[in-house]
């Protein structure tokens, strides 16, 4: 299953285990994400490191798993689809995660209420969880 995830499934799954976890390391799933993600996760990684309870050096491996797992894409892959994107989201910060999806053709990870399902499949953390047999 190719997925573009967001930066809120990322986020979960650094600051605790659980199922988010479990589905960022499912090696049925192949993941990718535009650089703002990267962004962000460097952004609020001291905040996140501290919010996560664990070891400065085990946080600072997890991180690295997680990022590993994840394909970024370029904006020159995602240039293409961001006239389509604005049809996929209310929200203008989603815009690059939509354009992911369709660049990638992939489905699209992400609780956020504001994606319309139609040109792209959109998957909660709950259901990708019960389609994996993780719930």
């Amino acid at each position: 299953m190719r997925l573009a995830v967001d930066a809120n499934a990322v986020f979960a799954a650094m600051l605790r285990g659980g199922v988010t976890r479990k589905i960022i390391f499912n090696r049925s799933i192949q993941l990718y994400a535009p650089r703002f993600l990267v962004d962000e996760v460097m952004k609020h990684y001291a905040l996140f490191e501290k919010r996560s309870g664990m070891k400065r050096d085990g946080f600072a491996r997890l991180t690295a798993k997680v990022l590993k797992r994840i394909r970024v894409a370029t904006k020159d892959e995602l240039a293409p689809y961001a006239d389509a994107a604005r049809h996929l989201s209310t929200d203008r910060n989603d815009l690059a995660y939509g354009a992911c999806a369709l660049a990638m053709a992939a489905d699209l990870w992400s609780n956020d209420k504001g994606f319309k399902t139609g040109r792209i499949a959109v998957w909660r953390t709950e259901e990708l969880a019960g389609r994996l047999g993780l719930a």
